[in-house]
């Protein structure tokens, strides 16, 4: 199922009625025998089998996670005015995504151009995908959701287990102050100089390389196609450029392959974007180092 976009202010949606169910753990069976410690996950909207599991897996209702969420960031600090939210199901509904955005969380004066808080919440009846909710920068112009380089802005398994309405709160007030933080590193990103030469140098050997038979060789195809994105953004050549090039392709994700799950590669990539941004290599081409000095 594509994306399902639902816009109201100054309020977070409720879940939709097709990801609002009780999902049904069923023993499985093999000629009529029960399989040791094996159970089917079934959506009992659709009769289908969305999962497998051992006894241990507990698949709940999303809603459980979404309400408790929705509570903690209505009691938070956070200003909540104009939000707007958006829902993707993937696999018969077996996962989920969302993504609430926050337009008066503003980077504007940090970034110079319009950018604001956006909250990314992630989960799964079929293990395919841990739990996650996390804070980010989204800016307007390309809607790049930019990574956070310097503080974990996601929010711990600890801290959504129980779905505690309290502690999801508490842990939301935090986010605008981590995200200037954030928002000043991407300005500072901006006076650190990359030539081309360095950017292709650094996606080559981060992104763009591949083991073969007789060694590591270089991915041509996929190092032009990220050469396209880099210079699609008519920006300096600074390090900013870099990462919003990164943060680009853990954003837009295009699936060539039929019947593939757009959610799978976009997570896939967004893991493998946030550990690059967080290396050695991002640290020493964005000069990371003379930024924590002058902080």
């Amino acid at each position: 199922m594509g994306s399902i976009e639902i816009i109201e202010h100054e309020k977070i949606l409720a879940l939709p009625e097709h990801l609002n169910y009780d999902p049904i753990k069923e023993h499985q069976t093999r000629n009529g025998v029960p399989v040791l410690d094996k159970f089917w996950v079934i959506n009992p909207k659709t009769d289908q089998v969305i999962g497998d599991g051992k006894s241990q897996h507990k698949p709940t209702n999303f809603n459980t996670m979404w309400d408790a969420l929705r509570e903690g960031l209505h009691n938070s600090s956070l200003d909540l005015t104009g939000v707007t939210t958006k829902f993707w199901g993937y696999n018969s509904n077996a996962s989920f995504r969302a993504e609430i955005i926050l337009p008066h969380h503003s980077f504007k004066r940090e970034l110079g151009e319009p950018a604001c808080l956006k909250v990314k919440v992630i989960d799964s009846h079929d293990q395919k995908f841990r739990r996650m909710i996390q804070a980010m920068i989204m800016r307007w112009d390309c809607l790049n959701g930019m990574q956070s380089i310097i503080h974990e802005t996601a929010m711990a398994q600890k801290h959504t287990a129980n779905s505690a309405p309290e502690v999801m709160g508490a842990v939301a007030s935090a986010w605008p102050k981590m995200l200037l933080e954030e928002a000043e590193l991407m300005k500072y990103l901006k006076s650190v100089p990359v030539n081309d030469d360095n950017a292709l140098a650094f996606y080559s050997a981060n992104l763009a390389t591949r083991k073969t038979r007789t060694g590591i060789e270089i991915n041509k195809a996929r190092l032009n196609y990220i050469k396209l994105i880099h210079d699609s953004y008519k920006m300096p050549d600074d390090a900013y450029k870099v990462y919003n090039t990164l943060t680009h392709l853990s954003t837009h994700i295009e699936t060539q392959r039929e019947g593939a799950c757009p959610m799978t590669k976009q997570l896939r990539m967004e893991t493998e974007i946030q550990s690059i941004i967080r290396g050695d290599s991002f640290k020493q081409l964005a000069r990371l180092e003379d930024f924590a000095v002058a902080a």
